[in-house]
């Protein structure tokens, strides 16, 4: 979560709307889950246990980005204070 945290804030940081750092984030998810789909035919998984692992994998990716959006409003808030003690806002 500690590195989702910090590509939050890195799209924070770099401009991007909170919209558009998820959008980048569920197209990498995207990615992942597809490849995850692969290896569960190329090993021979069952069903039972090819779904055990998507599901198990989506959990992990779901507390992900909650660490990705949190960094992003935490390095926002930042920003905006920042800017408002320099007389920005």
């Amino acid at each position: 979560p500690d590195a989702a945290k910090g590509d939050g804030r890195i799209g924070a940081g770099g401009s991007a709307e909170l919209g558009e750092t998820v959008e980048a984030f569920l197209c990498m998810r995207m990615l992942f889950l597809d490849e995850l789909a692969l290896v569960s035919r190329r090993r021979g998984l069952d069903t039972a246990e090819a779904t055990n692992l998507l599901v198990t994998a989506t959990e992990a990716i779901d507390l992900l980005l909650v660490a990705l959006m949190d960094g992003h409003d935490t390095e926002s808030a930042e920003l905006a204070e920042d800017s408002r003690l320099r007389g920005n806002a």
